[in-house]
């Protein structure tokens, strides 16, 4: 009697230990505070920006505002939307729109200006000397309608009006402000913002040329209310801008205003009008409502504490950033966004630019972000075939270019890693949602016409190995720009990979592809990458020696894994190519270089260094508002760190593409002392939860989507106990080269583990 109500004790005791152990989890992972801790990092200005690079900017994922005033201006809306893009045959571009300018009845005295991230609003208060005018701008998700409510104390009034640029392209219009400008009395500068009234002479000339402007003349109007601008192209199709004020009190008013962009037909106002005027029909009030809850909504899918308020604030400007600018049933992202500036950069660009854009909603946990992404490719194996050459046509090969636009058009001549590249996203994409159909019916399909383009180039030499012929290493400098090389990393690498992901696909899905042998002759006998005593080069007759921003030679380690970075000599190696490449700084450095080598770093386990690297760039390469610092305009250069981030609080590439592996806070700072994140996403479709505090990690939680098994290292200094599902595990351990506790962990589909620190 006495044994059994032992028994019965010590498991009453053992319960009770495990539900005080899960109760102190969850006091320790208490709900995030998203809006204080997003709050910390709004913008806020004592007085109305003067520059887009200083200024606030508002979007829904599609339509977008830069808000901000230029010498003599009171208030600009300068408009964007991702997909208005110019018609006609061959690769589109956009075009230029313009702004919609606040009027005051009084002379601006005084301003100020504040951007809130969690309600993604901008207010601004501006006194006059005849009164005050409050503003709240808003772009709402659910409609394709900016909405600025206005109130006005005193004598003040207000109205708007729209200030179009010429339908010119971008590109020529700076060309020409470079090569006419000093016929008209300019002096060399950057050229920042093409509504400028010095340039207005430079556009009057254009306009005289047919070639430079050929498109028909825009028409105004007003119907019921609500002025417009009907632009059409020569080829067909255009847009419209429309906008219009409404009184909604005695000293409040609303304006509503759209883009609307036509791919086909003439363009005609009705559709516009219409769209104000149903913005019109429900209270502002209302319309806050529904957009802040979506924002709250979008927020709350993952979570980021760091005690390094830089790279914090920079995180959560980026997340605002990227939710502001695409969107999951919008068009992929390009150069511009849909905050356009002074660019030439005005379609996608596809030797680094994309690729860096949509690893960063990864394991930020916003896969829907990717969608445009995965989109673009499905939608258009056709486009990706006809782009390839004649020679080079065989076996539905497929190519990309280095440029493309929104709607997939691309032509390819030269630079063979650029589609293996983007399709690493896309099987990316497909590890970290776990969606296997995915990878089954359309990424093999399109790995495929990837290797085969770069197959079909291929020449056997008396090496007997297969070589390239000469190709850009994108941005390598040579005598007339991008150097022409042999052999090149960014060609080997990317095939090499594709290879790799092929094999693994037709063995994973018994899929027994007939082209499977032709694959394993070529990755047995493709020319090894080129390797000199500084490390990685930039191809065979090209060792590195110079600045370079890019990293087209480092994809072998960086983000490819086609050679292990933590095997002793892939290590070793990496490391070496690494500081070759950083060696040269700040030559030709910006910010995507930044983070690359940020991202870089952290897969070395080199915390200290990643930060430093952040903590210097993010002041100092990018504009005061996180945009791009460099010529020009690229909005994934300045959202690339996100990935960077992610990377030092968790990882989960893998060298071998059958395994899933979890390392929690592998490489974050020593002086780091408390660091939060939830709901983070890693390859394998889970979702990982960890806190550390006052030094010592606390508590882990994984949530499975998939079922799949997967290795974890967690740095817990002592040891830890496994709850799955709430019920204690037994965990194996082992250590890794870094001292980390490994250990194997297997959850069915839907299933949560937690540790928690002895």
């Amino acid at each position: 009697m006495m044994t059994v109500l032992i028994k019965k004790n010590a498991r009453v005791l053992q319960r009770c230990v495990a539900g005080l152990s899960l109760l102190a989890v969850s006091a320790s992972a208490a709900p995030a505070d998203h809006k204080a801790t997003i709050s910390k990092h709004d913008f806020i200005w004592d007085s109305i920006p003067t520059t887009r690079e200083t200024g606030s900017f508002i979007g829904n994922g599609m339509l977008g505002a830069s808000i901000w005033a230029s010498k003599g201006e009171t208030l600009r809306w300068e408009l964007g939307r991702n997909d208005v893009y110019l018609t006609g045959p061959g690769l589109s571009s956009r075009t230029l729109i313009g702004k919609l300018l606040l009027k005051p009845k009084g002379t601006p005295k005084s301003s100020t200006m504040h951007q809130s991230l969690y309600t993604a609003e901008v207010s601004s208060r501006i006194e006059t000397d005849q009164g005050v005018i409050h503003s709240r701008s808003i772009i709402p998700y659910d409609k394709m309608v900016g909405l600025v409510e206005f109130r006005v104390e005193g004598k003040e009034k207000v109205s708007v009006d729209f200030s179009q640029l010429p339908c010119i392209l971008p590109g020529v219009l700076r060309d020409a402000i470079k090569t006419l400008g000093p016929k008209f009395g300019l002096k060399k500068h950057p050229v920042r913002d093409f509504s400028a009234p010095v340039y207005d002479p430079i556009v009057e000339e254009l306009k005289k040329d047919r070639k430079a402007s050929p498109h028909p003349e825009s028409t105004r109007g007003k119907t019921k209310g609500v002025e417009w601008v009907v632009q059409p192209y020569k080829d067909g199709g255009g847009f419209v801008v429309a906008w219009g004020l409404k009184e909604t009190g005695k000293r409040s008013s609303l304006m509503a205003y759209t883009l609307l962009p036509y791919r086909e037909g003439a363009p005609n106002s009705d559709e516009a009008v219409q769209m104000i005027h149903n913005a019109w029909s429900e209270a502002f009030d209302a319309q806050v409502k529904r957009h802040q809850s979506w924002w709250k909504q979008y927020y709350a899918k993952s979570y980021v504490s760091l005690p390094d308020e830089v790279i914090e604030g920079y995180y959560w400007r980026q997340i605002y950033k990227i939710g502001a600018a695409t969107r999951s049933d919008g068009v992929v992202l390009d150069e511009l966004g849909p905050w356009p500036g002074a660019s030439a950069w005005v379609r996608v660009w596809n030797n680094l630019n994309i690729q860096i854009a949509y690893l960063c909603p990864l394991t930020a946990n916003h896969l829907e972000l990717c969608e445009p992404f995965i989109n673009l490719f499905n939608s258009n194996h056709q486009i990706l075939r006809d782009a390839v050459p004649t020679e080079w046509k065989a076996n539905g090969a497929m190519g990309l270019g280095r440029m493309q636009d929104v709607y997939g058009y691309t032509s390819f001549r030269k630079e063979f890693g650029n589609l293996p590249w983007a399709l690493h996203d896309y099987w990316l994409y497909c590890r970290y949602s776990g969606n296997e159909e995915l990878m089954k019916n359309q990424l093999f399909t399109l790995l495929k016409g990837s290797a085969n383009l770069s197959i079909n180039a291929l020449t056997m030499k008396d090496d007997g190995f297969y070589h390239f012929p000469k190709d850009i290493s994108p941005e390598y400098p040579g005598k007339n720009g991008n150097a022409m090389v042999e052999d090149s990393h960014y060609a080997i690498s990317t095939l090499m990979w594709n290879l790799k992901i092929l094999q693994h696909l037709n063995e994973k899905f018994n899929l027994s592809d007939p082209q499977a042998a032709r694959w394993s002759e070529v990755q047995a006998k493709l020319s090894p990458l080129p390797i000199d005593e500084t490390g990685l080069m930039v191809g065979s007759d090209t060792p590195f020696i110079q600045g370079h921003r890019h990293y087209s030679h480092l994809l072998a380690f960086f983000p490819l894994c086609v050679i292990d970075p933590e095997s002793p000599e892939g290590a070793a190696l990496f490391e070496k190519s690494v500081d070759n490449w950083a060696s040269y700084w700040p030559t030709g450095r910006n910010f995507f270089s930044v983070s690359g080598e940020a991202a870089m770093r952290a897969w070395l386990r080199d915390g200290d260094a990643a930060a430093e690297i952040l903590d210097y760039g993010i002041p100092n390469k990018l504009t005061p508002n996180t945009h791009f610092a460099g010529a020009g305009v690229a909005i994934e250069s300045a959202l690339s760190g996100m990935w960077s981030v992610g990377e030092m609080l968790l990882q989960s590439w893998s060298f071998d593409p059958s395994e899933y592996c979890i390392r929690i806070l592998p490489a974050i700072p020593e002086s780091w002392k408390d660091v939060r994140f939830d709901n983070l996403r890693a390859e394998g479709a889970f979702l990982v939860s960890a806190q550390k505090k006052e030094g010592q990690l606390k508590s882990v939680r994984i949530v499975s989507e998939a079922g799949h098994p997967c290795r974890v290292e967690v740095p817990f200094s002592g040891t830890f106990k496994l709850f799955v599902d709430g019920k204690k595990k037994p965990a194996q351990t082992s250590r890794n080269n870094h001292g980390d506790q490994v250990f194997n962990l297997q959850l069915e589909k839907g299933q949560t583990a937690i540790l928690v620190s002895e």
